[in-house]
């Protein structure tokens, strides 16, 4: 009875583990499908939350947290040619795309960006 109580949360340890560690296929560089022009690069920083720098090196997104619950990424998103900051949930749409929805009052932007490989 102990042996198999010590597998089970063995298991679960280990599934919750592997699942924390698919979260990071937000990693890397993207381009705006909108604007090719357009590079953000996010990365995963020590305090283990999310973040994107643009390719002169503005902090784009900040502090994105995974949802593992409903598989997205919440934070918060400076657009690099406006003063303000918005709230961003991204969706990993597949390995190579992702949507973000751009939310600050009333107003919603929807931004699709592809891995650059």
């Amino acid at each position: 009875m102990v042996k198999s109580l010590f597998i089970a949360v063995l298991l679960i340890l280990n599934s919750t583990v592997i699942f924390a560690q698919a979260n990071t296929t937000i990693l890397g560089k993207w381009t705006s499908e909108e604007k090719k022009y357009l590079v953000l690069e996010i990365y995963k920083s020590a305090d283990g939350l999310f973040y994107g720098k643009n390719q002169s090196g503005k902090m784009v997104l900040q502090q994105l947290k995974f949802d593992a619950k409903n598989k997205i990424y919440k934070g918060k998103m400076q657009p690099p040619d406006k003063d303000i900051l918005a709230d961003v949930t991204v969706y990993n749409e597949n390995p190579d795309r992702l949507k973000m929805v751009v939310k600050k009052y009333m107003m919603t932007k929807i931004i699709y960006l592809t891995k650059i490989k």
